[in-house]
């Protein structure tokens, strides 16, 4: 079954190499804002997505937003661009 993500926001993590976004899960619960903590080879997530809709998310994040270090404006200009995410598992 496929998901989908509407992220809301992304800020820079604890360093450079870590984006951390909150977004919301419609098929889990429309109301909660989940974060998505994002290293570019690793995304840990508190939403109760499956280990192959995880793994899809990171791989959609890798092919936007590439690989560390990471510049908090430029991860925001893409997110304006691109907030929703399709993940057919």
């Amino acid at each position: 079954m496929g998901v989908v993500i509407n992220m809301k926001t992304v800020r820079k993590g604890q360093t450079e190499n870590h984006l951390i976004f909150e977004g919301y899960v419609p098929a889990l619960d429309n109301s909660r804002l989940y974060e998505f903590d994002f290293i570019g080879t690793d995304l840990t997530t508190d939403a109760s997505l499956t280990p192959e809709q995880t793994e899809g998310l990171k791989n959609e994040l890798k092919k936007e937003y590439g690989y560390a270090p990471y510049d908090e404006k430029d991860a925001k200009k893409k997110l304006e661009k691109r907030n929703q995410y399709r993940i057919a598992q």
